[in-house]
């Protein structure tokens, strides 16, 4: 009965999965060490959270995290799911940014000093949100 005690608690401390973190306001992607819900007891705790909010997730993957999360294998896996999330996250707020715009030139005038001064518009650019920076 100890082995089997022992067993657990060392297994389940070799766990980590990556799920909704719902403690903060924006829950956040987290990395847990540990299993899901409890075995013998032993549960799991949260090792590290992110600045990844689960609303930035395609949907699938959203789904995933806000349900029994994503299984790792060890920490490197955890942020390993991690950073393959902020891609996801990253490249779906890139393809619905607004394309830059094409640079038009203001109308010419008679004046030669106001066709000097006609400038090309400004091309908007898309800003990324600052968790795709981290």
């Amino acid at each position: 009965v100890a082995a089997a005690v022992v067993g657990t608690l060392v297994y389940s401390r070799h766990q980590y999965y990556v799920a909704a973190d719902g403690t903060t306001p924006t829950r956040a992607v987290a990395i847990y060490r540990g299993v899901h819900g409890h075995a013998l007891g032993f549960g799991s705790h949260l090792e590290a959270t992110t600045d990844l909010p689960v609303t930035a997730l395609p949907q699938d993957e959203r789904q995933r995290v806000d349900g029994s999360g994503i299984d790792a294998s060890g920490a490197s896996g955890a942020r390993q799911v991690v950073s393959d999330l902020r891609q996801q996250a990253c490249a779906l707020v890139s393809a619905t940014a607004v394309p830059a715009a094409s640079p038009t030139a203001r109308p010419r005038t008679a004046s030669p000093k106001a066709t000097a001064r006609a400038t090309a518009s400004p091309r908007p650019t898309p800003t990324m949100p600052v968790w795709c920076a981290g």
